[in-house]
């Protein structure tokens, strides 16, 4: 099971040990979370570094590939220390897009779809655990 340590200042942790990122991304009041089809969940777009990427690549190519949405700001503002098997460190970035396009699933796709929601939703849906306590603790 994967757990959440502790939430940091990206002054902590040197960038080669960004192991991974997460996207909190905003519009109109709302965050983005896409259904993962693999996990059958509700998930923050995430994904690991590729070998020569730096984290803010692998950001925005992770936030590309799951949720087809291009990001007009983006921003390190945290990193999250998690364990599962080993420990590893998760760069958390905040952002924002314009204005959603409308989401077509291809066939090599992790996610089914993407919704907005408020805290109140997302409080009612399987929102991944890590997920929720990442977003509850950076945006509260």
């Amino acid at each position: 099971m994967t757990k959440l340590l502790k939430i940091m200042s990206p002054a902590n942790v040197l960038e080669e040990n960004l192991a991974s990122a997460c996207i909190i991304c905003l519009f109109a009041g709302k965050f983005l979370v896409g259904y993962n089809n693999w996990c059958k969940q509700w998930e923050v777009p995430a994904g690991k570094r590729e070998p020569q990427e730096t984290i803010f690549e692998t950001a925005q190519r992770e936030f590309l590939e799951e949720t087809h949405q291009t990001l007009t700001d983006l921003k390190l503002v945290k990193i999250a220390k998690i364990q599962d098997k080993i420990t590893r460190f998760r760069a958390v970035f905040l952002g924002t897009i314009a204005a959603p396009i409308p989401f077509v699933k291809e066939d090599q796709d992790e996610m089914d779809k993407i919704a907005f929601c408020t805290w109140d939703e997302l409080d009612q849906m399987n929102v991944d655990e890590l997920d929720l306590q990442i977003l509850k603790i950076v945006m509260r």
